[in-house]
């Protein structure tokens, strides 16, 4: 640890050194490389046949939806955890400092499921060697976009494949178990649109188009798009999870059936210092984070629902909500590097008159 802080050290010195000697340091200079643009590489190419593939990974898809989480509380977690334990030594440590030092990590045995790299990351285990599978990163719509988010924030599984026996048996196959879909989606070269019914969400039209993969989902009346990279990503908690775990201001935790659909679901918004919670679609009146401070906790039949143990959903809960001083810090600090350093390799294009107004809401 001693070391690791001897090296922040050198790092912060080299930051104010005059710019004639450096140059501007980028975000991800300035952040000891925690934090980078993404970094791709070519796909393996599979012999395989769309059929083949698609019988043998849409039990294997089904199965783990039902047995993780979406709980975007894990990365979160990790890091508090991280900072409260380097505090011990260094009781005056800023949370991005301790970020410095910090290594997520993308699956935690004691926790069911996480964010869309750990379920990602969790159903690439299951998938046999052979398919070469690997992790993509896609841009979300901008409904699930926050300010300062990565542009490419989400994280998928894609197989490239070309049927030797067939010659227009040939593309991608995507699994995304964060957008609980359900079974694996064919993409063909020149091919049709792959088709899927969310059953709540509206129908979700896929096609591969130019190198990537377009999602047209409804949203509010309107189309929004999704885009998926084919290429593989090579540093996905670098380039999405760990800019994602300090910008991230709704912290989403649902449990799914097989077949995708939510059973239980809560969002702790941090901007509103409040908790909404529902089952199905049954929506019950926000908590206050004072509430939970002070003793509320959630039926035990919810914590069920959410396959948690009711008291580690309290103290989930209450660690964020004390320490939210600790994430608020971590977040002004970012969006404050971001508008010194006007480095959008990470966020892509961004409006910077509403980062600084968020800036000074925060103070």
């Amino acid at each position: 640890m001693q070391k690791q802080f001897i090296l922040i050290f050198f790092i912060k010195t080299l930051l104010v050194m005059p710019s004639f000697c450096l140059g501007s340091p980028t975000i991800s200079e300035k952040l000891n490389h925690k934090i980078q643009p993404p970094c791709y590489s070519e796909p393996t190419e599979i012999n395989a046949s769309s059929q083949e593939v698609f019988e043998e990974l849409s039990p294997i898809l089904k199965r783990r939806l039902s047995m993780t989480n979406y709980d975007r509380t894990l990365p979160i977690l990790q890091f508090l955890d991280h900072y409260k334990k380097t505090q011990e030594q260094y009781p005056d440590i800023r949370p991005m400092d301790a970020l410095l030092t910090f290594d997520l990590a993308p699956c935690v045995p004691s926790v069911r499921g996480g964010p869309c790299f750990t379920l990602a990351h969790d159903l690439l285990q299951f998938i046999p060697k052979k398919y070469q599978a690997y992790l993509c990163l896609a841009k979300l719509p901008p409904k699930f976009q926050q300010p300062a988010f990565p542009e490419f924030s989400h994280v998928a599984i894609l197989i490239k494949y070309s049927n030797p026996e067939i010659v227009s048996d040939k593309g991608y196959i995507l699994l995304d178990p964060s957008f609980d879909i359900d079974t694996p989606l064919v993409l063909k070269e020149n091919g049709s649109p792959a088709i899927y019914d969310t059953k709540v969400k509206g129908i979700w039209k896929f096609s591969l188009s130019q190198g990537q993969i377009i999602c047209e989902l409804p949203v509010n009346g309107h189309t929004e798009r999704m885009v998926y990279l084919t290429k593989e990503v090579l540093n996905p908690i670098q380039s999405s999870a760990t800019p994602m775990l300090i910008v991230d201001r709704r912290l989403s935790l649902l449990s799914r059936e097989e077949n995708g659909l939510h059973i239980a679901h809560l969002n702790i918004e941090l901007n509103k210092n409040r908790v909404i919670w529902d089952k199905g679609s049954k929506r019950f009146d926000p908590v206050s984070f004072d509430s939970i401070l002070n003793g509320w906790t959630f039926p035990l039949w919810f914590s069920k629902d959410l396959f948690i143990e009711n008291k580690k959903l309290a103290d989930t809960l209450r660690t964020i909500i004390k320490y939210k001083h600790v994430l608020d810090n971590l977040y002004h600090d970012y969006l404050k590097i971001i508008c010194e350093t006007n480095d959008t390799s990470i966020t892509g294009e961004i409006d910077l008159n509403k980062v600084e107004s968020i800036l000074a809401s925060i103070k």
